[in-house]
């Protein structure tokens, strides 16, 4: 790319199209709720003895009572045990019902169903209760890039005087409402790490976008027998990088990719919404970063 600095106008216009569509999905949509991994409803499901049968009545009659309440179920699955058997499902909300509520009237249903298929006596017994998978790991992540996102603008702030610091600051905050935007367009679900990776986009942009910076300020100090503007020192900085941002991505994209292909669900949605963050933060701090050094440079 010859100059990357000159390209910034339509960089902004791709940033500003991205803004106002993704912000107009979130405040007509909202965010996908339809897989929630942080925070989850758990419906399990106990029958004393280990019969084929019984169990196939079991799930089609909770299935089919979910559907009749409107209860949308995100997993399931059975454990087997010496003494009988376990269904859980899992659901991100319970639909207005109260877990007494569901213990009475799926219980009168499978009590229904296993009599008609004379297998009375089983004793169905339902449990419902709430699971916070990631809230503690969430977090502790999220604690770590507040953390860091601090101790990277008070490093700026210091080494690289104003221009630095509010370059990395404003593409910090760049990167992280894109991502935010991204996942309103994508209708990427979430739960569970969307508050940690909108940081971990700030982050990751704000070291990228230092990284520049520094160059930028190494490349000030060179005497030459041409004195160079603010915006062609901005330019030779940026593509000094290209190799380093070429080598980043890749990699980060790769392993992510792999994730993506053959993790579960819940690893999945975890590298998808980083997946993410590692595109806007890149996408942020390659395109603008030069540009904002510049022009604050000049004030």
């Amino acid at each position: 790319m010859k100059n990357v600095v000159s390209k910034f106008k339509y960089a902004l216009i791709a940033l500003l199209v991205l803004l106002v569509v993704g912000m107009t999905l979130l405040g007509v949509l909202g965010l996908n709720q339809s897989i929630m991994l942080g925070k989850n409803h758990e419906i399990s499901v106990a029958i004393e003895v280990n019969i084929d049968d019984a169990g196939d009545v079991v799930r089609a009659t909770s299935e089919k009572y979910f559907a009749e309440k409107g209860i949308k179920v995100n997993a399931s699955n059975v454990i087997n045990f010496n003494e009988g058997e376990k269904y859980s499902f899992k659901t991100a909300s319970l639909n207005g019902l109260n877990a007494e509520e569901i213990k009475t009237q799926l219980e009168d249903a499978l009590n229904t169903a296993l009599t008609a298929e004379q297998l009375a006596g089983l004793n169905p017994t339902v449990t419902t209760y709430e699971t916070y998978g990631f809230t503690s790991v969430k977090w502790s992540i999220l604690i770590a890039c507040a953390i860091a996102l601090v101790a990277i603008f008070i490093y700026y702030a210091i080494i690289e005087k104003i221009s630095g610091a509010l370059t990395v600051i404003i593409v910090s905050v760049v990167s992280a409402v894109l991502h935010l935007a991204l996942v309103a367009i994508t209708r990427l679900p979430y739960d569970p790490v969307l508050g940690t990776c909108i940081m971990l986009s700030a982050v990751f942009a704000g070291i990228l976008s230092g990284g520049i910076v520094n160059r930028a300020k190494e490349l000030s100090k060179i005497v030459t027998e041409k004195k160079r503007t603010n915006t062609e020192i901005a330019n030779l900085a940026t593509e000094s990088s290209n190799v380093r941002f070429a080598f980043v991505s890749i990699v980060l994209l790769v392993a992510l990719i792999a994730f993506i292909a053959f993790g579960g669900l819940t690893v999945r949605l975890i590298a998808l919404q980083v997946l993410l963050a590692v595109v806007s933060a890149v996408a942020v701090s390659y395109f603008f970063t030069g540009f904002l050094w510049a022009n604050i440079k000049k004030q």
